[in-house]
């Protein structure tokens, strides 16, 4: 079953962005004292005033949260996430297992953990809604890469929050989604993208698309990196119409 595609303003923002977000900026210590604060989201931490954070006190220590430094650092970081400035011309999802890759092919969602809420977020804020861009999948166990892929955001899609809260919590997949109401764990990729093919193509082997992507991703072995530039995604598209549909 494919869940129908709901057109929500607001929707739940993923549990584990607001700490994500301050774990990659460095700024992990200030999570639980802004928290005590009134800040517990990505959101709210948005809406709040300069003025406000650098006046914010821990109502448990007494001490000011942020100093000069760490805010200068957040607002930093808030603004590198805000930035839609480089969207690239392509991007490689990557599925670790065979249940995952089905998952994200049979639901025609494709994600990444929060720490990558930019680059969807860069997606979703392109002018098009990031029609022009190609999507790939990265089947880790099979070795080989699913396309060829566009964006297919509906009206509301957020990179704060998952399109689909349950997605990718459960192994093995059956094909079918949980009735709703009866998936209760809360899915570890939550920036999520809708995609939609440009034509089906059966998966290039990693034998022609190892000599395309780059899998030199620190902290990732074995995953390419997600961003393709222009004569990248020229390149693996060539491959893929070359083999035929």
């Amino acid at each position: 079953g494919r869940e129908r595609r709901a057109s929500k303003t607001h929707r739940q923002e993923a549990p584990d962005a607001f700490a994500a977000f301050l774990a990659e900026a460095g700024l992990g210590r200030v999570e639980e004292p802004l928290k005590r604060c009134g800040i517990s989201t990505l959101q709210q931490l948005r809406d709040t005033p300069a003025a406000a954070l650098k006046a914010a006190v821990d109502p448990q220590t007494g001490s000011r949260v942020l100093a000069v430094g760490p805010l200068s650092k957040l607002r930093a970081a808030l603004r590198e996430q805000d930035s839609v400035s480089e969207v690239p011309a392509g991007v490689v999802f990557a599925a670790s297992d065979g249940d995952a890759c089905a998952e994200c092919l049979d639901r025609r969602l494709f994600a990444f953990p929060a720490s990558h809420a930019s680059v969807v977020k860069a997606i979703l804020n392109a002018p098009d809604r990031g029609a022009s861009i190609r999507v790939f999948l990265w089947d880790a166990s099979r070795k080989r890469l699913h396309g060829i892929f566009r964006p297919d955001a509906a009206e509301g899609d957020s990179a704060d929050s998952p399109v689909v809260p349950s997605a990718f919590t459960s192994a093995p997949w059956t094909g079918v989604a949980p009735p709703p109401g009866k998936a209760t764990a809360q899915t570890k990729f939550p920036c999520q993208l809708r995609v939609a093919p440009v034509r089906a193509f059966e998966p290039l082997p990693a034998t022609l698309a190892g000599s395309v992507l780059q899998f030199e991703r620190p902290g990732c072995a074995g995953a390419p990196a997600y961003d393709l530039t222009a004569e990248q995604v020229a390149t693996v598209s060539r491959l893929f119409m070359t083999r035929g549909a």
